[in-house]
């Protein structure tokens, strides 16, 4: 009940190009504080869901045997710009190009690197030693999360 509300909020309350009227954003928090939206201690989360912090979450069964991670789940963080960020027992990771480029769209910390959760290509490891799998399917996977949550246009990307 809450996901959807927030959904629904999200949808009314953003702009064009893919901000927020602020005002209402204001206005809702404020309600939330005082408890007048009936969500009582969910409030907060509620308040995250609707700044654009619902990151998704990736599991290795979503993708099966092309699962490119040494973890089993990883949560996507949709940057602007196209950026993709993981985070994964609690560190984040640079998923694509803009997202190595423009580290600083993640405002939650450090990187780390991502070599350290990406597994070895085991077949192709035996021809050229150290090569990752593919983040191809994974990938597609957390653009699908970004552009179904919201925050990037499926025509743009």
């Amino acid at each position: 009940m809450v996901q959807k509300f927030a959904r629904t909020a999200r949808e009314r309350i953003r702009i064009e190009g893919g901000g927020y009227r602020r005002g209402h954003l204001r206005a809702l928090a404020q309600k939330i504080n005082r408890g007048t939206v009936g969500v009582g201690t969910v409030g907060g989360a509620m308040l995250l869901a609707l700044a654009g912090c619902d990151d998704a979450a990736i599991t290795s069964k979503d993708v099966g045997p092309l699962w490119p991670f040494t973890v089993s789940e990883v949560r996507v963080v949709c940057a602007p710009a196209l950026a993709i960020f993981i985070t994964a027992d609690g560190k984040a990771y640079p998923l694509n190009g803009q997202a190595e480029r423009h580290p600083d769209l993640f405002k939650n910390g450090p990187l780390s690197k991502l070599n350290n959760i990406w597994k070895v290509d085991p077949q192709i490891s035996k021809l050229s030693p150290d090569t990752r799998m593919s983040l191809d399917a994974f990938t597609q996977k957390a653009i699908e999360a970004c552009a179904k949550a919201g925050k990037w246009d499926p025509a743009k990307v």
